[in-house]
């Protein structure tokens, strides 16, 4: 069989590609820069704050992100495998499967925010709220900005 020249399969060969673009793609969490309160302040900057805490100022940490990241990344990570093994198989793109990966994860932050109670709110907290007209107690959900505007990006850091 001299002389014959093996063609690899064309399918397989956009499976491989689309697995070296997996490289290409950067999933992030977090909030835009035009997020801000009505008083201009970001709300990226009171979600760091809200999650490391600010002593000075008598804020206790809230953590959300550490948190959710220490008890889902293996759920990611299989998520990331099974969508590997979708794109072999001419199932996904590598778009989608990080798409897909990226989503769950804003979602499961979105989650953890929602679940916490705990530090409880100073009473200067709720008394500034019951001037504004609210009266949930519930810690990181004043407004609900923060949790409304919590995004997801999928793309290339070229």
């Amino acid at each position: 069989m001299a002389g014959v020249r093996r063609v690899p399969n064309v399918a397989v060969q956009d499976a491989l590609k689309e697995l070296v673009r997996m490289k290409e793609n950067k999933g992030k969490v977090g909030w835009l820069e035009s997020n801000a309160y009505p008083d201009g302040t970001p709300v990226a900057y009171v979600a760091i704050i809200q999650e490391m805490g600010s002593p000075k100022n008598g804020i206790p940490p809230r953590p959300f992100f550490r948190p959710t990241i220490a008890a889902k990344s293996n759920t990611w990570k299989n998520q990331f495998k099974s969508g590997c093994k979708a794109i072999l198989a001419g199932n996904e793109t590598a778009s989608t499967v990080m798409e897909k990966v990226v989503m769950g994860a804003a979602g499961e932050i979105r989650s953890t925010i929602s679940k916490i109670q705990t530090p409880a709110l100073s009473v200067a907290t709720i008394l500034a709220r019951e001037a504004k007209g609210n009266t949930s107690k519930k810690p990181l959900i004043d407004t609900g900005l923060m949790l409304q505007t919590l995004t997801y990006s999928v793309g290339s850091e070229k």
